[in-house]
């Protein structure tokens, strides 16, 4: 995707100004691809790179008015639902000095669903057409050309170490309720009915319990392994259940423990699955983790990471700023989702089918089967996986 375009600026301002305004003016992108109120069915990955598009500053020139005009291209990938388009037309703001000047009701007012009631997520959601925003906007016209892509499959002779695949899945609930026992009949929720769902068809595909924790209390989560071999490959699954999110004072019982399993559990772990709410694991702008305490990333250990909830794309950022693609694979929706089974099933079903049988399920496959939701599931970082299956030396 490319296109040029000039913004307006109060005064003056260094080079390395000038830049930091067009590329916060970028940040917009993600809510303009998302939420396109000029073509309703179309959506897109909005920040599904490894890496920010580039921005360049063609010239600055100064107004009568002594106002400046800024001039700037964008270079990027976005991955859309649809393909043969030669264009794409983006709204984006017409003052992005005064982006910093907006209040609440205005980012509450120009925001999907009123999700951004605050500037860190306002760019995300960012959609002017909505009834009562009044932030002045304009129609950037950006050129698409298609990019070669090609059948990749998910590396699983390298998930194996020392014969083991090591599997974390953790399911955060949907609601903030007291319980973080999934057995029990008063932990109704929507994520516990797919948490034992999961479970019971690990166990109908031959794994057995090796070990239970149950929660003292409404701080700590519900914990359980399960253990299988296929074939020459041992699979160990370790399952979490609890809150994964910071709902409000008071009521957030059990959300920083829940944290620091994954936090553990994605140091040596060759695939790890969260599925829950997405407000988990990536600060509200969608650029970094948490960080007072981030995840901290074997860069030689190869993974596939799948973050299950709705618009989990900027959570792509942040793990490809931490490692690179020859050792991750993401993925992630693109859309709001609901609860999921097939989304964890599925690649532990593939891993199954390659250990006993060695039939390896390709990465469109994959998702295709993992998607049942229609939520726009979309995989990253395997551009540099295997194109076909290859034996694997036993020597």
């Amino acid at each position: 995707m490319h296109f040029t375009t000039q913004i307006n600026v109060s005064k003056k301002k260094t080079a390395s100004q000038y830049l930091e305004l067009a590329t916060a003016h970028t940040n917009f992108l993600v809510g303009a691809l998302a939420f396109n109120p000029s073509k309703p069915n179309l959506r897109a990955l909005g920040n599904t790179l490894r890496k920010i598009g580039d921005v360049k500053v063609n010239s600055v020139n100064e107004n009568e008015d002594e106002t400046i005009v800024l001039d700037y291209s964008y270079d990027g990938e976005v991955v859309l639902d649809r393909t043969g388009l030669s264009y794409y037309l983006l709204e984006l703001p017409s003052d992005i000095e005064g982006v910093a000047k907006l209040k609440k009701e205005d980012f509450e007012n120009c925001s999907a669903a009123g999700y951004a009631s605050e500037p860190s997520v306002f760019t995300q959601y960012w959609t002017p057409f909505n009834h009562g925003c009044t932030v002045k906007h304009y129609s950037v016209k950006a050129s698409l050309e298609p990019v070669e892509t090609k059948v990749t499959y998910p590396d699983y002779p390298r998930l194996v170490k020392e014969g083991v695949i090591k599997i974390a899945i953790l399911a955060g609930k949907m609601e903030n309720t007291a319980n973080h026992n999934p057995y029990t009949d008063d932990a109704k929720d929507e994520e516990r009915d797919e948490y034992l769902d999961i479970v019971n068809h690990l166990l109908d595909m031959g794994f057995v319990r090796t070990y239970t924790k149950v929660p003292a209390d409404n701080n700590t989560s519900y914990e359980e392994k399960l253990e299988g071999t296929f074939g020459k490959t041992k699979m160990v699954v370790t399952m979490i259940f609890g809150n994964s999110i910071y709902w409000e004072e008071g009521v957030s019982a059990g959300n920083e423990e829940f944290y620091q399993h994954y936090l553990n559990l994605v140091r040596d772990s060759s695939f790890i699955l969260y599925t829950g709410h997405a407000g988990f694991l990536v600060d509200p702008d969608g650029t970094r983790f948490y960080t007072d305490d981030a995840p901290k990333l074997d860069p030689n250990l190869y993974q596939i990471v799948v973050m299950n909830g709705c618009q989990t794309t900027n959570n792509l950022l942040p793990f490809f700023a931490s490692k690179s693609s020859l050792n991750l694979d993401m993925i992630v929706n693109a859309k709001e989702t609901t609860t999921n089974e097939s989304a964890s099933k599925s690649p532990i079903d593939a891993m199954i089918t390659w250990a006993r049988e060695g039939v390896w399920t390709s990465y469109p496959d994959l998702i295709k089967s993992m998607d049942t939701e229609k939520a726009m599931l979309g995989v990253d970082g395997e551009q540099d996986n295997p194109t076909e299956p290859y034996e694997v030396s036993t020597k």
